[in-house]
């Protein structure tokens, strides 16, 4: 877990919440982790396209974009969740 180290985060983190939580304050490294994981499930999906473009019909390959697919939609999802919650927090 990343902790938030820079200033201009834990102003903000102290700004919203003055008192210590814990359970919050990684959240520096949940942002990170989520858009790596977008970035490379995005990296894998580009690689099934490419392979369904030569095969369509291998349902391995559909079965690698169906997931990664998903895996890019839920990592967007918790990341703009995280996003909501320090700006509305």
């Amino acid at each position: 877990t990343v902790f938030l180290a820079d200033a201009q985060y834990t102003r903000l983190y102290n700004r919203h919440f003055p008192d210590p939580r814990p359970d919050l304050f990684p959240v520096g490294g949940a942002v990170t982790a989520h858009l790596r994981t977008i970035l490379e499930a995005g990296a894998q999906l580009i690689h099934a396209s490419k392979s369904l473009v030569v095969n369509n019909k291998d349902p391995h390959m559909w079965q690698q974009f169906s997931s990664n697919s998903k895996l890019i939609s839920e990592s967007i999802k918790r990341y703009i969740f995280i996003l909501q919650f320090l700006v509305v927090s």
